[in-house]
Parts: C-alpha cells; structure tokens; sequence
C-alpha cells in the first residue's frame, strides 16, 4: 500500500517545478539564458573604484606604513573584532572607514601535538580603502596579540603617509 504523505510530498514538489518555469517565463519571456541579456563580466566582490592602498610593514620597533592612491575594491568591513584595528579619518576627525585585520606578526603554528603560536621579526598587510581624497589620517591600534596596546598614527597628504607623534 502507498503511503498518501509521500505522494503529497511528489505533487507539491512537481507542482512547484512547473510553477517555477512559468514564473521565469513571465519575468524574463525566456525559457533559457538569452547570451544578449548575460553581463559579459561580473565582479566576484565589491565594485572597483577610487581607493586608498595602505601597506603596513610591522616589525618590533613598531608600524611604519607606505600608501598611495589607486583602484581597487575596499576592504572588506564586516568583521571589527580582528587583533588590528585600522580607521580612516577625514579633515575633522570623522571616521571614513575602519578596517580590523588579523595580527600580522602573530604566526600559528601547526604540530602533530601541540599547536601554538609564534610571533615574528617583521611581517605586512595591505588594505584598501574608499574616498581616498578625504583621507587625512590613518590610526592603527593592535587590541590583541604581540605589540598589544600600541598605538600609531599617520597623516596622510595626497596618498602619502608620515607618522604623527
């Protein structure tokens, strides 16, 4: 004897197949992809434009950072709970973006018994950031990890960074 369920299940979803083709029918008026109406080229993240590119080399005297203006996508900024804070600010002191990166000096390490961590002599990171006009200072604060609590700062003139004591 069949089970009634399990032929409910089938219709609804057969239903829901037949459906489906006529609601793309009606949207778009084709039944396959239409090679006129496909984008040549999609981006895979974000959109380029305009952007800040700020190189930081890390070392255990400190951060030094190297910038200049050029295109690209922006960093991502969905996570903020990264070791390494970095915020773009403008002429008055408001935040442009801000950016958290893992701690580049901190290295884990991989063991068959014990996984750890080591920190390194020196290491880099790069971020991208929009509205690279209105950039007058970059503030880099490292929350977690080897160099925690330290504090920099950089002015930034047309894409060119000097620390700011």
């Amino acid at each position: 004897m069949t089970n009634p369920a399990w032929l409910i299940v089938l219709a609804l979803g057969l239903g829901a197949c037949v459906s489906h083709k006529t609601e793309a029918e009606k949207e778009y008026g084709v039944t396959k992809a239409d090679p006129q109406k496909v984008p040549a080229t999609m981006p895979v993240y974000g959109v380029q434009e305009s952007v800040l590119v700020a190189t930081f080399i890390t070392t255990k005297g400190g951060y030094r950072a190297i910038t200049r203006i050029g295109q690209g996508v922006p960093t991502s900024t969905i996570h903020q709970s990264r070791p390494v804070l970095v915020t773009a600010r403008g002429g008055t002191g408001d935040v442009i973006a801000s950016v958290s990166v893992f701690n580049p000096r901190e290295i884990r390490t991989a063991g068959t018994s014990k996984p750890d961590s080591a920190v390194a002599d020196s290491s880099s990171f790069t971020v991208t950031l929009p509205k690279p006009d209105a950039i007058r200072r970059l503030d880099v604060a490292v929350r977690r990890g080897p160099d925690s609590g330290y504090r920099a700062g950089f002015a930034i003139e047309r894409g060119t960074a000097r620390p700011v004591r």
